[in-house]
């Protein structure tokens, strides 16, 4: 029986001996991984292909067999790609003082949304204490006296206009804590109803006659009182509301001014202003509780939440794009969800109280999940498609839940 000896296998070949020549260092810790996965070239080709594409409604599939590390060579090839393009924008949310269940989004420069939060606190602490403050000041309620003054000289002249049509119709008018009081006169003296029932039937029908025409004057001078209450109460809000706006205006403008930037940013402003003029008074509501003039359980302490800045993304510490890995792509956690706290047997929740889910920390960059994972999760994947297809993600809960809820609906991003 003959034999190839060409075709012999031998032994030292089943054994790969490298050059270690070829490696610099004394051991391996000195030897830097391969920036791809080993025999995968024309798949990191075609990744970074894809990646690099800017038109909307591109995305990719990876599949192999499992425990190959395409997951982690995929996330890392994806991370040195993203590390070289723009870090997204700081996602926030604010109040939408004219619908407050519909929270509005602000996107800012990233890193300035920490920044803004931070500033907004402070400003809203300093409002805190001068409106009160300013308000009750005494060059402030020099200003009121003036007001006042207008007042009572007004209603004096006013008064004194009735009274004297209520001569002049033989009625005398006194003013008491219960209203006006009417009598009639005879020879300029007050009769009480005996003295009237004394009186002929002339005289009598004299007095009833002019106690009607005196009737239609009192109507047309309480019609003039309750126009010249309202305009008092009109002056004095106004001059309140002038003195707020003095005191918010060069704060507000500042910020304005350090975030010129920010898309949305002044008008979110211009609305707290205008919200802070209609609704100071809770600052003294606030004061009066804080200093123990108010009962807590009578008096609801106002928390300021409308004013304050949920930030939901912060890039701050972000190099480049986001690349998100999420293990876990439940419905909550690819769309974000609210937080609620419990009153009276319901739930209730507010813009400040929304958290973000992976598609609002990958804006701007890279999602990477398992797509049996997500296939598993009907709501989640079902989610996720119409984020991709509306290029814009709304938040919304899908739990049910035996107690009543009440929800917001924010901006979609």
């Amino acid at each position: 029986m003959s034999t190839n000896r060409n075709n012999e296998l031998k032994a030292t070949k089943l054994r790969y001996y490298p050059d270690l020549k070829k490696y610099q260092g004394k051991t391996t810790k000195d030897i830097k991984p391969a920036s791809q996965f080993v025999f995968q070239k024309r798949g990191f080709e075609a990744l970074d292909f894809g990646v690099t594409i800017s038109k909307k409604g591109f995305n990719i599939y990876v599949s192999g067999d499992p425990g190959t590390g395409k997951t982690s060579n995929v996330k890392k090839h994806v991370e040195d790609i993203s590390s070289s393009m723009s870090v997204p924008d700081d996602i926030l949310y604010v109040n939408n003082f004219n619908k407050p269940d519909e929270p509005k989004l602000l996107c800012m420069p990233a890193g300035t949304g920490e920044k803004i939060v931070k500033d907004m606190e402070e400003t809203l602490d300093y409002f805190i204490h001068q409106i009160p403050r300013q308000l009750e000041s005494e060059s402030f309620e020099m200003q009121k006296t003036e007001v006042v003054r207008w007042y009572q000289e007004e209603s004096q002249e006013n008064y004194q206009e009735i009274e004297k049509e209520a001569l002049g119709l033989n009625f005398s008018l006194k003013s008491t804590p219960n209203g006006l009081v009417i009598n009639p006169l005879v020879d300029n003296k007050s009769i009480d109803r005996e003295q009237f029932d004394k009186l002929s039937d002339e005289q009598k029908e004299e007095v009833r006659k002019n106690e009607e025409a005196l009737q239609e004057k009192l109507i047309a001078f309480f019609h003039k009182e309750r126009v010249l209450e309202k305009e008092y109460k009109e002056r004095m809000t106004k001059l309140r509301q002038t003195m707020v706006r003095l005191i918010i205006s060069q704060p507000l403008r500042e910020l304005k001014k350090k975030y010129p930037k920010g898309k949305g940013f002044d008008r979110y402003l211009e609305e707290v202003a205008e919200h802070l003029v209609n609704n100071f008074d809770e600052f003294f509501i606030y004061r009066d509780i804080q200093d123990g003039k108010l009962d807590p359980s009578k008096f609801s302490e106002p928390d300021f939440r409308e004013y304050k800045i949920n930030l939901l993304i912060n890039n701050k510490d972000v190099k480049g794009a986001p690349v998100v890995y999420e293990t876990n792509p439940t419905y909550q956690n690819i769309i974000g969800y609210f937080e609620y706290e419990e009153l009276h047997n319901s739930l209730f929740t507010d813009f400040t109280k929304m958290k973000p889910g992976a598609l609002h920390r990958a804006n701007g960059g890279f999602l990477i999940l398992q797509a049996n994972d997500i296939l598993k999760n009907y709501y989640a994947w079902a989610a996720l498609k119409r984020a991709m297809r509306n290029r814009s993600l709304k938040m919304g809960d899908i739990d049910i839940d035996f107690r009543y809820r009440v929800n917001i609906l924010p901006d979609p991003e």
